[in-house]
């Protein structure tokens, strides 16, 4: 049987803020110090505002992510990040990692912090049009709704009922008791099949009963209508990516990494996830046909040229034998 640990962890992704979906902006705007960009035009522009710290590794890692955000869709949205470290500390890290970073970046008391995060980070709220909090989350789950809020059909009763649900699955969480974690995670998963966080407590579920097959079963009964191409891909990541190999499942992450492809064929991730599935199935010819492929649309990405090494690597060994 396994552990609580890696569900423990799933709590970063859920916790929220003293924010609520329907409230209107908080006056950030007012209690901001823009160290890099300009301050975005509340009321007239979709905004997603991010809360960070340098200390928060995890943070540091959707630097990558916001910038890819901001720069795919341009002038649609506007990403701020806020930061209460030590201003000092903060515009020495801009300096140091200005062309890493393509958005807006302010600073912020830590009162204002702690009142828009509760002390979670990395943290994320979207702002519509019409100055509403319309969603919030972590920024990683920030594609999962995005689209739907740009074409102005964010269903924000459900954003509501979801939200709530999340809450009671994290309280769950924070009791160690699995069954009734569990619970609380079909539940969610009933109104929204495809919820990142609670597959993952589903395959934190599975694994602590060693049944495997429960997996499977989730997975395949996800539609595939309900994705889009990012989440299509951590999906196959997720499928791909556990320590005990009994629990991957690579028969579907090739499905969901090749559904990501046909979304956005020349997304460098997405190649990358696609060949992995390959090579998780045994085609490492073509699994390097694919590498390749990463590489030449991005080879200043280190990443992908390591992975392409390792796959070569192992083409040789095999060769050789």
């Amino acid at each position: 049987m396994g552990t609580l640990s890696s569900l423990i962890s799933v709590l970063c992704l859920l916790s929220v803020s003293t924010i609520n979906i329907g409230d209107k902006a908080p006056a950030f705007i007012n209690e901001t110090e823009w160290v890099r960009g300009e301050a975005p035009n509340l009321g007239n522009e979709v905004i997603i505002v991010e809360l960070w710290t340098i200390s928060c590794s995890a943070c540091k890692g959707e630097i990558k992510h916001l910038t890819h955000l901001q720069k795919s869709y341009s002038d649609r949205i506007h990403i701020v990040s806020l930061n209460s470290d030590p201003i000092s500390i903060l515009k020495k890290f801009i300096d140091a990692n200005n062309d890493k970073i393509g958005y807006t970046v302010g600073h912020v008391s830590e009162e204002v912090m702690l009142k828009y995060s509760v002390g979670v980070v990395p943290h994320c709220f979207i702002i519509d049009k019409e100055g509403d909090v319309i969603w919030q989350g972590h920024p990683a789950r920030i594609e999962e709704v995005l689209d739907s809020i740009l074409a102005g059909e964010a269903d924000i009763a459900f954003f509501k009922k979801l939200e709530t649900m999340e809450k009671v699955l994290e309280e769950k969480i924070k009791s160690n008791d699995m069954t009734s974690i569990a619970k609380a995670a079909r539940a969610v998963l009933d109104i929204d099949p495809s919820h990142v966080q609670s597959l993952q407590v589903v395959i934190g579920y599975a694994k602590h009963n060693d049944v495997p097959e429960l997996i499977r079963e989730i997975f395949d009964s996800i539609p595939m209508t309900d994705l889009n191409g990012y989440k299509a891909n951590q999906f196959a990541i997720m499928l791909l990516s556990e320590t005990d190999l009994g629990y991957r499942y690579p028969e579907a992450a090739v499905k969901y990494a090749t559904y990501a492809l046909k979304q956005s064929p020349e997304n460098g991730d997405y190649i990358n996830t696609y060949a992995r599935s390959l090579y998780c199935l045994g085609d490492v010819e073509k699994a390097i046909e694919w590498q390749k492929k990463a590489v030449k649309l991005f080879p200043e990405d280190s990443y992908y040229q390591r992975t392409l090494n390792y796959y070569l690597s192992i083409k040789q060994l095999r060769d050789n034998n």
